[in-house]
């Protein structure tokens, strides 16, 4: 179901838009990263917007899970985020940055959803330099 905007939504989404943006790191823009912030918080289903959010984090931090469980474990984030420690990995891993080839953990996604927002929102800050998300 698509999500409506008031006009002074949409008149700040366009000013934002408008503005000629540096590339986030890389060569990911702006743009991008509020495309992909838009498809996953007007999603219905919870699991497929958590997914959604974490894609976008894996994006914000070009894959590296170690440094995006870094930065979620980080004292001004989440520092004592539930962390999972599996004998395969070199480090552990957080309730968000969930394993490959691990059973998803579908109880926890309503729980969870809220923090990871939040957490996606101060990534773009962050990241992008731009407080819109």
């Amino acid at each position: 179901m698509p999500v409506e905007v008031g006009p002074e939504a949409a008149e700040e989404l366009d000013r934002h838009l408008g503005k000629e943006y540096p590339p986030c790191f890389a060569d990911i823009s702006f743009e991008d990263v509020i495309s992909m912030w838009r498809e996953a918080i007007s999603t219905e289903s919870s699991a497929l917007k958590y997914v959604r959010l974490y894609g976008l984090m894996e994006f914000l931090f070009a894959n590296e899970t170690g440094e995006l469980t870094k930065w979620i474990t980080n004292n001004d984030n989440e520092p004592l985020v539930q962390m999972f420690h599996y004998r395969m990995r070199k480090y552990g891993v957080t309730v968000y940055t969930h394993p490959r080839g691990e059973p998803f953990p579908h109880t926890e996604i309503n729980n969870a959803l809220p923090k990871l927002r939040n957490l996606v929102r101060k990534a773009i800050r962050e990241r992008c330099g731009v407080n819109y998300a």
